[in-house]
């Protein structure tokens, strides 16, 4: 591939010399445009897919739990890399409940 870029020549005496010249290696997609008929509505909505609230509560509330649960068994745990992966799995948790 670095021998294309550079102009070697192949093992069959042609050149394998690219060109970003070339009007074939020209992009013809339009650009991006925003509108507000977007067929996705709402941007902002779209962007926030998150649970209602009262799941929303449920989950934090599990989720607090779970640091708690992390934060009595630190030294059953080995520590702070056990309790550091227990914070994390308890947050990884907390993400798949809220839908993320």
């Amino acid at each position: 591939m670095a021998g294309a870029v550079l102009g070697e020549s192949s093992s069959d005496g042609g050149s394998l010399a690219l060109s970003l010249d070339d009007e074939d290696s020209t992009l013809n997609a339009a650009p991006f445009e925003y509108s507000e008929d977007s067929p996705l509505g709402d941007v902002l909505d779209s962007a926030a897919r998150a649970v209602s609230e009262p799941d929303e509560a449920h989950c934090f509330a599990q989720y607090e739990r779970d640091l708690d649960m992390c934060n009595a068994l630190y030294t059953a745990m080995g520590g702070s890399r056990g309790a550091i992966l227990c914070r994390q799995n308890a947050f990884d948790r907390h993400q798949q409940c809220r839908g993320f």
